[in-house]
């Protein structure tokens, strides 16, 4: 059996957990602080992308570009590649060992973004 393998997993909106996670930080400003937070303030500040998931791994690049594809048709959001190299861990299990910083594609409802 091989140490690592080179696979594939696309970061994806997922527009559920966005509401989700908008709504809880909403009602926590509105508690704490008698604040009303926007949508545009809680996207500004950066949590827009907690709400992010991240796929299964793929063998291919295809298999990963077109399931990105997929997705931002779906959401008009954005969806991004990324590579790595994952290995087992003692549960049998693959995680992500290092991620290769030299591969990111990046995609926009269904098109690759520049």
């Amino acid at each position: 059996m091989e140490k690592y393998k080179y696979l594939y997993y696309v970061e994806y909106f997922c527009p559920h957990e966005f509401k989700r996670d908008f709504e809880r930080a909403k009602k926590y400003e509105m508690e704490k602080f008698n604040v009303v937070l926007t949508e545009k303030d809680y996207i500004k500040d950066g949590r827009y992308y907690d709400t992010f998931l991240i796929s299964d791994n793929f063998i291919t690049e295809n298999q990963a570009l077109e399931f990105a594809k997929e997705q931002t048709k779906k959401t008009k959001e954005e969806a991004i590649v990324r590579a790595g190299w994952f290995s087992y861990n003692e549960f049998n299990e693959l995680e992500l060992y290092e991620l290769d910083k030299n591969y990111f594609e990046s995609f926009y409802a269904g098109g690759e973004n520049e």
